[in-house]
């Protein structure tokens, strides 16, 4: 149903938006791991891997972050319809 993501794309797409931090960024990876760690529910210490390692990241995780992928892609459009509807009124 949903194609798997792995984190590194993830990160690469949201971390910029949800953290304020761009991977040519110092801190890019700790906020990577800190974004995955509260979505998962993992430790930062487990998830920091898997940025190097896909291989070491369950498959449930990557589908689970799809899933977060299209909701965060819905509430995007969500919120910028209902700006241009704001705007009209």
């Amino acid at each position: 149903m949903f194609k798997p993501l792995e984190p590194l794309e993830f990160c690469e797409k949201w971390v910029p938006k949800k953290k304020g931090v761009t991977p040519d960024k110092r801190s890019y990876r700790k906020a990577c791991a800190e974004l995955l760690a509260e979505l998962t529910g993992y430790k930062q210490e487990s998830v920091r891997p898997w940025l190097f390692a896909p291989d070491r990241v369950p498959a449930l995780v990557k589908r689970y972050l799809r899933v977060v992928d299209r909701l965060w892609q819905l509430e995007d459009l969500f919120n910028k319809a209902f700006e241009i509807f704001q705007n009209r009124s």
